[in-house]
């Protein structure tokens, strides 16, 4: 009879154990989507004037992100894996790739700077 108790208690221990893991499964989860969401998508209005900082031009950088945004070379090898190395998505913008995207467009970014460089040195 003892031996059946301990079991019932050593099964209940692993269910809670298993039942915690999960939890702060999904609040990892939770809180890294909360965290990409706040400094990862939508911050061309941050990323674009820190990298501007760091430059010092912001007409080199628009240039440069008018290059690759004009490349028409298609990614034949796509992974969520590597993604975020890109500086444009090689992914093919669906929502679900959008939810998960690092970087904002290529043309927000673009607009951001063409609007850095018409403030003159003062708005650097």
């Amino acid at each position: 009879m003892a031996e059946n108790n301990f079991r019932a208690l050593q099964s209940a221990n692993k269910a809670k154990t298993y039942f915690l893991l999960a939890s702060m499964g999904v609040l990892t989860w939770f809180v890294a989507y909360a965290a990409m969401t706040y400094f990862g998508v939508g911050t061309a209005s941050t990323m674009v004037p820190m990298a501007v900082g760091f430059t010092r031009n912001p007409a080199g950088l628009r240039k440069a992100l008018e290059v690759l945004a004009a490349d028409s070379t298609v990614v034949r090898q796509k992974s969520n894996a590597v993604a975020h190395i890109w500086i444009e998505s090689p992914l093919d913008g669906q929502t679900v790739s959008k939810l998960f995207s690092t970087h904002p467009p290529i043309q927000e970014r673009i607009a951001t700077l063409k609007a850095m460089e018409s403030l003159g040195p003062a708005g650097e």
